[in-house]
């Protein structure tokens, strides 16, 4: 899927690039395409310690 998505890192130095204020991942946990197990890129994100990059649970929401 490396053409079409990013991995967590990508996505956290996407949003460093950008100077976002405010990051939201999607596209997640929803299919099982890859060998790493299904959590574990929501799992790299969160360790990076990183509190405006989100990742929300499935069926939450969120207001803005």
């Amino acid at each position: 899927m490396k053409i079409d998505h990013m991995n967590p890192e990508e996505a956290l130095l996407a949003h460093k690039d950008l100077e976002s204020n405010f990051s939201l991942g999607m596209h997640f946990g929803t299919f099982q395409l890859t060998d790493e197990p299904i959590n574990e890129p929501v799992e790299r994100l969160k360790k990076t310690g990183v509190t405006n990059f989100e990742v929300l649970d499935h069926g939450e929401s969120k207001k803005f």
